[in-house]
């Protein structure tokens, strides 16, 4: 049985250490978006304080445009309009507003334009 020097220990607990923080990153990559959303607060002030200006916004009269939330979303949830920032390759964080500028629909979506 060979074994192992003190160079090699320390050189196989580094390698475990660099793989778990590569893995670390990856779930916080990967779940970072709904990190945000979670903590949007409650109307569109806090969201445009906390995202900045959106990408895209949306009416009710556009609903059939949108791939993302349905017209019988809009109503279910009385949603009086749709705001789109684009986060990252993959995702986009749609937020739904009533009149009163209440948030009442949040959610990460896959990116609609790939």
């Amino acid at each position: 049985m060979i074994r192992k020097t003190k160079v090699e220990k320390i050189a196989d607990k580094l390698i475990i250490l660099i793989f778990l923080i590569v893995f670390i990153l990856m779930l916080y990559i990967i779940f970072e978006p709904y990190l945000i959303v979670n903590n949007l607060g409650d109307n569109m002030h806090t969201a445009i304080d906390r995202l900045g200006h959106p990408d895209l916004i949306y009416d009710k009269n556009d609903c059939l445009v949108l791939s993302m939330v349905s017209c019988d979303d809009f109503d279910k949830n009385n949603i009086h309009s749709i705001a789109i920032w684009y986060y990252g390759i993959e995702s986009n964080i749609v937020v739904g507003f009533d009149k009163r500028e209440i948030i009442v629909y949040k959610g990460v979506v896959d990116n609609i334009y790939k």
